[in-house]
């Protein structure tokens, strides 16, 4: 049994919409439009595409209306575009209502993932295509935060986890409207190693949203968080991931040191180096292949052992790898609170875990099925 979308990966290389995505990657508009007719031609239909692609048309709509004013296909791309540009203005309003509420009490709010590349690099906020809004908080603060969210009158979302997981990184909660808004406290999700996100207030940046200061991650942890989230995606193929990437290395300054060091500390620099290899591979972006060997090589062996288990041809952990990637999920376990330390929170974790996935193919996370607003691309707007 194959789940990771790495496994994946080799067999869909053919399925990859490797023109449609380097139309939205170019800078330059003549080659957007070459690699759009080129997918195009391969598609029968816009209404059927899969919405991993159907996500992408967004930004697409700009080069087609200014260059082709009378293409067939610009009816439907205006519509998806004015669709995800009103989607975003009811989030980044729901967005606005949260900083409202989090200021007056002293809690400091960091945009995460979507939100902080169309706040940093996107020209037009229509297109980008969000389906919730991700902010992160202090770990110390949620306590409060919950509290005054549900005086406000937000409500709790149902949790998304793998079966039977003691451990969840983010809590998702509805504004009075209905606008999905999900808070996190940590970088990333598993897999993870667990670390301190004291360098990730410390490096943050500030940028206005509808008027009120907010902070978002520096370059480099937003585009490592774009990369791993991104390219570990499993309930829809996710290509706007590469879009993201491409837009945050061509117009942002990035230091490369600390992103390697930063890949290393939490444990992911083999998934970096494999995702900014797909990404300059599919895209054709101008990426130094030292930092992706840089960052192969920078992996310790256990690490490299369970990246490869995950990303190559499905063959059973060893005993050394099995051990290593149970204590890295039981310290999470402890981080978050959810185990005691000890023999007796040990035993508890590793009965727990192995009755879970001894007898399974092991993946980051369990596939589950699509919710409503996932089966298709148009964003459920209500009146």
């Amino acid at each position: 049994m194959r789940t990771s979308f790495f496994r994946d990966l080799d067999r869909s290389r053919t399925r990859v919409p490797t023109h449609l995505i380097r139309a939205a990657c170019a800078e330059d508009p003549e080659q957007a439009l070459r690699h759009w007719d080129l997918w195009r031609n391969s598609v029968h239909g816009l209404e059927h595409v899969e919405p991993g692609c159907a996500r992408l048309f967004p930004r697409i709509h700009s080069v087609i209306r200014t260059c082709r004013p009378g293409d067939p296909d610009l009816s439907f791309l205006e519509e998806t575009y004015r669709l995800t540009w009103f989607s975003n203005q009811r989030l980044l309003g729901a967005l606005a209502q949260f900083l409202d509420l989090t200021h007056p009490i002293g809690i400091p709010v960091m945009l995460f993932k979507g939100a902080a590349v169309l706040g940093t690099c996107y020209p037009d906020e229509g297109t980008c295509f969000m389906a919730d809004v991700d902010v992160a908080v202090a770990r110390g603060s949620l306590n409060q935060l919950a509290d005054t969210l549900d005086q406000a009158g937000w409500r709790r979302r149902p949790l998304e986890t793998p079966r039977g997981s003691p451990i969840h990184q983010s809590e998702p909660f509805a504004a009075p409207g209905g606008e999905p808004v999900e808070i996190h406290w940590d970088l990333l999700r598993w897999p993870t190693r667990t670390v301190a996100e004291e360098t990730l207030w410390e490096t943050a940046e500030t940028i206005g949203i509808r008027g009120r200061p907010c902070r978002t991650p520096s370059n480099e942890d937003l585009l490592l968080q774009i990369l791993v989230r991104g390219f570990t995606a499993e309930k829809i193929r996710q290509w706007r991931w590469m879009v993201d990437s491409s837009l945050l290395i061509r117009k942002r300054p990035l230091k490369w040191e600390r992103f390697h060091a930063e890949a290393v500390r939490r444990g992911v620099a083999m998934m970096c180096a494999e995702a900014l290899e797909f990404l300059g591979d599919t895209t054709s972006l101008d990426l130094d292949r030292e930092i992706v060997r840089i960052l192969r090589n920078a992996a310790p062996p256990p690490d490299r052992a369970i990246h490869i288990h995950f990303t190559g041809e499905y063959r059973h952990l060893g005993i050394r790898s099995f051990f290593c990637l149970l204590r890295l999920k039981w310290q999470a376990a402890i981080h978050e609170g959810k185990i005691d330390p000890g023999i007796r929170g040990w035993a508890r974790f590793f009965i727990m875990w192995s009755a879970i996935k001894l007898n399974r193919a092991f993946s980051w996370k369990l596939k589950t099925p699509p919710g409503p607003s996932e089966r298709s691309y148009r964003p459920s707007i209500r009146p």
